[in-house]
């Protein structure tokens, strides 16, 4: 599979549908693009992510893309988004979910991690969150008290800050 870019390899992720093995998504920051097959990889389609939104665009894609997939095989998604905000380029996390499996193409929602950051965890609301190297589960275990939560962990960085940052996790079951 040739995606036509000299810089793909750079944070690209990819994964196969558990719920049907012939649904298979790359994503990566090379080409800024959504590829998906519905055939096992004998074909597949090159779509802008930001094209895919079905709610309203909140953040433009920018890097450093995870995927995954909820119980019922919905395509889910975080990697950082840039907003222009005043003349200044903002980064946030953002998490994309398809809004019913195997859709062709993929049909996402997508929310800010800010807002849920800010509703579930007892940190400063003015504090920024860069969303980098970020991680993805979700509990797909039907007999688990947390099934359908999605977690995620990423690097938070006060505005600032210009360290490492610390490490935290959002927990959402309500997407």
């Amino acid at each position: 599979l040739n995606l036509g870019c000299s810089s793909c390899n750079w944070e690209t992720t990819f994964g196969m549908n558990p719920s049907n093995n012939n649904y298979g998504y790359i994503l990566g920051m090379g080409t800024m693009k959504l590829i998906q097959t519905t055939d096992g990889w004998n074909t597949w389609k090159s779509y802008s992510l930001d094209n895919l939104i079905v709610t309203p665009i909140l953040g433009s894609f920018s890097h450093d893309p995870k995927l995954t997939f909820t119980n019922d095989g919905k395509l889910t998604i975080i990697n950082v988004v840039s907003n222009a905000v005043s003349n200044t380029l903002i980064y946030n996390g953002a998490l994309y979910q398809d809004i019913s499996p195997n859709n062709f193409p993929p049909k996402l929602k997508q929310i800010l991690i800010n807002p849920i950051l800010t509703a579930t965890s007892t940190t400063n609301r003015n504090q920024n969150l860069y969303f980098d190297y970020a991680k993805i589960a979700i509990d797909n275990y039907p007999s688990s008290p947390y099934f359908g939560n999605i977690y995620i962990s990423a690097i938070y960085t006060p505005p600032g800050y210009t360290g490492t940052g610390r490490s935290f996790f959002v927990i959402s079951n309500d997407f």
